[in-house]
């Protein structure tokens, strides 16, 4: 799976945190207001904080990680040209947001088995919401923080998008842009404060760490429930699965056939998905079938030049 050729890797949006020294009376619009160059801002008076967001490198486009501090240089100076920064002491306090994406150029077939295959996969502490399914190969997934409603990452058709905006790539068809997003936010203890934290080198771990899962998973092989069974014990006869592993397995199956699984300890729950994840086994409706490697897909996203462009 080769990487797609141009800036397929980069930072797609950032938020930045700004200390102003704005006068008390200032009053910004409610909510988020225009700003410059497609960017929106938030004001938290009670802060002196200015939250600004946009793309770093336009909208549609992404931004290549050594761009970046040119980027935010740029965004600085038009922030005092429009009077937001008005002493020596107004300075960038952080990004408590950076999005980094891959983008992955495969064949149409390859591309729809992927997705399906990322819409049935089992993400530790996330829920998985598909759209476009229904029958139909999904076009887009976002991965949920289980405790809450947070987006952590996002896979999606890529040249759907481009069309729907008029701007798809020429002799590409549907699915052969996957692309995955790193949504990232940072906790105020842990939020990079100088644009230099935001180097390609770190933005591909943080990305390799989002997706991890991916790379676990390896060959994913998306079947009914009556046919995962079925491969737990083709494992066992093949000497790649001990019986009493298998034993353990194919009661959770049965437990979560029946919908009881949830009954089951948490801890035990992430157990045995874990062992299915460490299988490639994903369950589906009666007439899924799906098999993609998702392992080649992740390499793919890590592997371009482009995270130290």
């Amino acid at each position: 799976m080769p990487p797609v050729d141009g800036a397929d890797v980069g930072v797609d949006t950032w938020r930045l945190l700004f200390c102003t020294s704005l006068p008390s009376p200032f009053v910004a619009p409610r909510g988020c207001f225009e700003l410059v160059d497609g960017y929106r801002g938030q004001w938290f008076p009670g802060l002196s904080l200015l939250a600004v967001e946009g793309h770093p490198a336009g909208a549609g486009n992404l931004c290549p990680p050594s761009r970046l501090p040119e980027a935010a240089e740029r965004l600085s100076t038009s922030l005092r040209e429009l009077g937001y920064l008005r002493s020596r002491h107004d300075r960038c306090e952080g990004f408590s947001r950076v999005d980094a994406t891959s983008t992955v150029r495969v064949d149409e077939r390859a591309g729809r088995a992927a997705m399906r295959a990322l819409s049935r996969l089992d993400v530790p502490r996330c829920d998985t919401v598909a759209r476009g399914g229904g029958g139909r190969t999904p076009h887009s997934i976002a991965w949920v923080a289980s405790n809450g409603r947070r987006i952590l990452g996002r896979a999606y058709d890529k040249q759907r998008e481009l069309q729907r905006r008029g701007a798809g790539i020429e002799g590409a068809q549907r699915f052969e842009l996957v692309r995955l997003e790193d949504q990232r936010r940072h906790p105020k203890a842990r939020r990079p404060r100088d644009v230099d934290e935001l180097a390609g080198p770190q933005l591909r771990r943080d990305f390799e760490q989002r997706f991890a899962t991916l790379g676990v998973a390896g060959r994913v092989d998306v079947v009914h429930m009556d046919n995962a069974r079925a491969r737990v014990v083709e494992l066992v006869d093949a000497g790649e699965l001990g019986p009493r592993r298998a034993q353990t397995l194919l009661g959770y199956l049965n437990l979560r056939d029946v919908g009881l699984d949830e009954r089951l300890p948490r801890r035990t729950q992430e157990r045995q998905r874990a062992g299915l994840r460490e299988l490639g086994l994903c369950t589906g409706a009666v007439d899924e079938r799906t098999t993609s490697n998702l392992r080649d897909l992740y390499a793919a996203a890590l592997d371009s030049e482009r995270w130290a462009a």
